[in-house]
């Protein structure tokens, strides 16, 4: 399929923001990053190509790292092909514990269940194997710098 395009914010690097924490989705009044880096009055916006990594030709994935703000789902849906071809690699997320993510964040989790992946959830972040694997990561979660150490 061909890529799609949509208006997603132009950022001013220049202002004190993390502007790789916008999403391309809209969370309402939830919304903070948006409507703190932007405010209502600003409506400068730029035409971005939004494209499945499954119209890439990628070299082979052995791990996939997916930090898009929100919109995991959107990437693991976008990537079927890429991951049957790839014999399921691992997958690495991060989710927000926030309670109006909920629902997003259990519809990730049911999507690549679906897909035949365990899933552990640490804090605000994933990490997703599949049961047809035999050399699983192992790994532990690390409350002191809240991240997966992998061994």
């Amino acid at each position: 399929s061909s890529p799609e395009h949509i208006e997603f914010p132009d950022p001013d690097y220049s202002r004190e923001f993390n502007p790789g924490a916008l999403s391309i989705l809209s969370f309402g009044e939830n919304d903070l990053p948006r409507a703190t880096y932007f405010g209502d009055s600003v409506r400068k916006t730029r035409k971005v190509m939004c494209v499945k990594l499954d119209n890439l030709d990628l070299p082979p994935i052995g791990l996939i790292k997916v930090d898009v703000e929100g919109a995991e789902e959107l990437v693991v849906r976008g990537a079927v092909k890429t991951l049957v071809r790839n014999r399921f690699p691992p997958i690495l997320f991060e989710v927000w514990e926030a309670d109006w993510y909920r629902e997003q964040k259990q519809s990730l989790v049911q999507c690549l269940e679906d897909f035949g992946y365990d899933v552990t959830i640490a804090g605000e972040f994933g990490i997703a194997q599949h049961e047809s694997r035999a050399g699983r990561c192992s790994f532990r979660f690390d409350e002191a710098t809240q991240s997966f150490v992998f061994s």
